[in-house]
């Protein structure tokens, strides 16, 4: 092995949710990885993005000892609100379903998780550059990239792409391979994040003559509110007075709303997109790295109740159905077949 050239079993690209939980994960069962991210550190433990976490993800979190902070700090919700008629009508999830959501910013959840990485020995190298994936079809695949000024070669088994859909990952498999299945929605999101407590302490979903709303929260002092716009809109038809202007009409007097500074405003188009991956090949198994890092099977037994979770996951090209050893040990249990490049969304954890 040579300064320029490391191995591991599982390289990860991104250090978002996604990235790091499979890290997490992947660290329980005695399976080593390595996670490159192109952003510094400072940077992604500060950047305000998602908040919404299902009853499933936080429940993971929880078991597999990444939660606790997020149970001190976390705003938990038994329903939500529906805003129509001059009036709010509350559902309470837990009396009918038994499950919430918890409020609790990704940020947050992405410092746990990197505290907790590294607390571990895990190994995260931020301000990784020119990254590109090569070779995930063969028993060979490797990342490449740049770091501390030397370009490095990193051997593994298989590799978790987690760089979003934008990322390098994704494109990286071939086009004739990959069948894209997209849905587009003839409205857009005016969203903003505003330095003001949210108006209710759990979500309002407004109907209102004028277009949708939405009233949620990244933490009790800063509101995130969405307003239904056309999808070709411009952000710069929306100066803050119409924004607050049309929140205030949409909600309908039922709740009080303060006014804030606006930390972030933007519009963004509503569309659903889905993937087929390409056909399966031969049967690749994925073992712990060593016999000295597999936990007792009673400390691990989280993963077999985990991977029924993962089977939530909103992964492309993965659809795991069995517990986490099969999700992380078999890609066969995954549904694809001897392929070396998995894709996850952060939206699998935090949404």
């Amino acid at each position: 092995m040579t300064e320029n050239k490391l191995r591991t079993q599982v390289g990860i690209v991104g250090a978002g949710p996604a990235g790091l939980m499979l890290s997490h994960l992947l660290h329980l069962e005695g399976i080593d990885s390595v996670i490159l991210e192109n952003r510094g550190r400072d940077y992604i433990e500060s950047r305000i993005r998602a908040g919404l976490i299902e009853q499933w993800a936080s429940d993971l979190l929880v078991e597999t000892g990444v939660g606790a902070r997020m149970q001190r700090e976390g705003m938990f919700h038994n329903g939500v609100y529906f805003a129509f008629g001059g009036a709010l009508h509350y559902i309470n999830f837990r009396e009918v379903v038994g499950k919430g959501v918890t409020i609790y910013g990704q940020q947050e959840l992405v410092k746990d998780l990197i505290a907790r990485r590294l607390a571990d020995g895990g190994q995260i190298l931020f301000e990784a550059s020119a990254v590109s994936v090569h070779d995930f079809a063969g028993r060979a695949p490797k990342i490449r990239f740049r770091h501390s000024g030397r370009d490095i070669e990193l051997a593994c088994d298989f590799i978790g792409g987690c760089d979003g859909f934008h990322g390098i990952c994704r494109p990286s498999i071939p086009a004739a391979a990959l069948t894209p299945y997209d849905r587009e929605y003839p409205f857009g999101w005016v969203g903003i994040l505003s330095e003001s407590p949210p108006p209710e302490h759990e979500l309002i979903y407004a109907y209102h003559e004028r277009g949708f709303a939405l009233y949620t929260m990244r933490s009790p002092t800063l509101a995130r509110l969405y307003i239904q716009c056309a999808p070709d809109d411009d952000i710069e038809n929306w100066p803050d007075a119409r924004i607050w202007q049309e929140l205030h009409a949409r909600i309908g007097g039922t709740r009080e709303l303060t006014e804030g500074t606006m930390l972030q405003k933007g519009i963004t188009p509503i569309r659903g997109r889905a993937h087929a991956t390409w056909p399966a090949l031969s049967r690749r198994r994925l073992r712990p790295y060593s016999a000295a890092n597999r936990r007792k099977r009673h400390e691990s037994s989280f993963g077999r109740r985990a991977g029924a979770r993962a089977g939530n996951l909103r992964t492309l090209p993965l659809r795991p159905q069995r517990s986490a050893g099969a999700l992380f040990g078999d890609v066969f249990a995954a549904g694809v077949e001897g392929a070396a490049l998995l894709l996850l969304d952060d939206a699998a954890v935090s949404s």
